[in-house]
């Protein structure tokens, strides 16, 4: 769905003609709250193309870089006109390939789990070792927790600024590679919490998921079992026989 945006400055946008020939006022065409904002940066330079539906049912179109106020039919930004936030953003929170991870910290206020992974021998019923501390972690009940995991889906695409960081829950990656990722959810309200990875705010995911997510934390970390997680349709843990 990206590629619809990134071919318009690619291949440019059929015209029919124009509207005007110079800019004098762009509030006459209501370009200056458009309907569709499009930006570009190519090296310190920025492109704007903003269209507003007229009375005409066709677009004006005017780019940053000039002085003309073209007329666009619908059906070339139609797709991006009526697009919503899910059509551009994968919903699931994070997906990391579980054979790139080393370990994996979560922290819940002063409730810090660290699970360590490491490949198992070929004569291992398990493809995984799995540790919280010193303790064994059943393995299959830590493959439906990982499950549950890259399938947090977010929902709401709004992100607030300005939200108290003070409880705050972490999921940490750390990556064979030596690399880290750091997933915080913030509660937001008493149905969502806002996630950030690397710090960045991306989204919202509803508490639900989060609290069952420290539900399955908590029977891990007390050795019971889990299971009927539903898997991701992009399962993570490589069957050895594959």
């Amino acid at each position: 769905n990206f590629e619809e945006i990134f071919n318009l400055f690619k291949d440019g946008v059929p015209v029919m003609g124009a509207y005007s020939y110079k800019v004098n006022d762009l509030s006459k065409f209501n370009l200056k709250k458009p309907d569709v904002s499009m930006s570009i940066k190519i090296k310190s330079k920025v492109l704007t193309y903003s269209f507003a539906l007229q009375e005409d049912n066709n677009y004006a179109a005017w780019c940053n870089d000039g002085e003309i106020v073209y007329k666009v039919a619908p059906v070339y930004i139609e797709k991006i006109a009526s697009a919503k936030a899910e059509d551009y953003y994968y919903t699931s929170v994070y997906m990391a390939m579980i054979d790139d991870v080393k370990e994996l910290e979560i922290s819940n206020n002063d409730m810090v789990y660290n699970f360590s992974i490491a490949k198992a021998k070929e004569d291992s019923e398990d493809p995984y070792n799995i540790k919280l501390g010193k303790k064994k972690i059943d393995c299959q009940s830590f493959q439906s927790f990982y499950q549950y995991l890259v399938s947090l889906p977010c929902y709401d695409f709004t992100v607030d600024s300005g939200l108290a960081v003070k409880n705050k829950i972490t999921l940490s990656y750390r990556f064979n590679n030596g690399k880290q990722t750091d997933i915080d959810f913030v509660k937001f309200d008493e149905t969502k919490y806002q996630y950030y990875i690397g710090g960045k705010p991306i989204g919202k995911v509803a508490s639900t998921k989060i609290n069952k997510m420290l539900k399955y934390l908590e029977k891990l970390a007390n050795g019971e079992n889990i299971d009927g997680i539903k898997k991701h349709p992009m399962a993570l843990w490589k069957c050895r026989n594959k």
